[in-house]
């Protein structure tokens, strides 16, 4: 059984809401990061009525992924949901040898 807090959640309750907006407010011009990023009403409803296939690979992420490719021209294509995730990836495939070893400015951002 959901908790009550749980239940406010799925309610979109006023007070959520409210809360939610201050946030956008305060994160809408905030580029340091994905993970400061606060969803919109909409971006939560579109998140919980989506058709998503965790085992077999969401709809729309491979019709991105095959658009990706055509456009790229390659023969294959992944979608990063964070730009951490992203950066990992593209780190590991470029340090396949030693010293796997980065070198970046104090204000880098890559974890």
């Amino acid at each position: 059984m959901p908790s009550s807090k749980n239940a406010e959640l799925m309610a979109f309750s006023p007070a959520i809401m409210t809360k939610w907006k201050a946030a956008a407010a305060k994160a809408s011009r905030d580029f340091r990061s994905d993970v400061v990023t606060v969803p919109t009403p909409d971006m939560v409803q579109a998140t919980v009525s989506d058709d998503i296939d965790d085992v077999h690979g969401d709809p729309s992420v491979k019709a991105l992924e095959a658009r990706l490719m055509e456009l790229t021209g390659k023969e294959a294509a992944l979608w990063a949901v964070w730009g951490t995730q992203g950066n990992q990836i593209c780190l590991r495939t470029h340090l396949s040898q030693p010293p796997h070893t980065v070198l970046l400015d104090y204000r880098g951002h890559v974890h």
